[in-house]
């Protein structure tokens, strides 16, 4: 069902573990405690991947309902990045640090198309 299902904006997900019972003397606490291990295991090598997905999801929810340009967002992350090079930042907080300047403007999607696109200034009330 979670491959069939909308994939907008979040693709679901399901994590399955699973050990087995090779001896009559294997007890069930332990083998529910492997599979739940090996479940989160297999959880973890997954999560980049679906990290990356829901990131990819948000932006093209981003680009498509703000007119946002690409080479805008490329600007800005640029300038992040130099900045935090420049701070010593680690690769891990760079990383970070690339994909909040990709998604700076992700409330934007919650604000209707008039108000957002809007020539003059705004009213108290929008």
């Amino acid at each position: 069902m979670c491959m069939n299902s909308e994939k907008d904006p979040i693709v679901p997900s399901v994590a399955l573990g699973y050990a087995i019972k090779e001896k009559d003397i294997d007890n069930f606490q332990v083998l529910f405690k492997k599979a739940e291990d090996n479940m989160y295991e297999n959880k973890m090598y997954e999560n980049e991947s679906t990290q990356d997905s829901i990131l990819n999801s948000l932006e093209t929810m981003l680009r498509e309902t703000t007119n946002e340009t690409i080479e805008h967002s490329m600007r800005l992350k640029n300038n992040a990045l130099k900045i935090g090079k420049e701070l010593n930042l680690s690769e891990q907080v760079l990383n970070t640090l690339s994909s909040l300047a990709d998604l700076h403007d992700l409330g934007k999607i919650a604000i209707p198309e008039e108000i957002l696109l809007k020539p003059g200034p705004l009213t108290k009330l929008e």
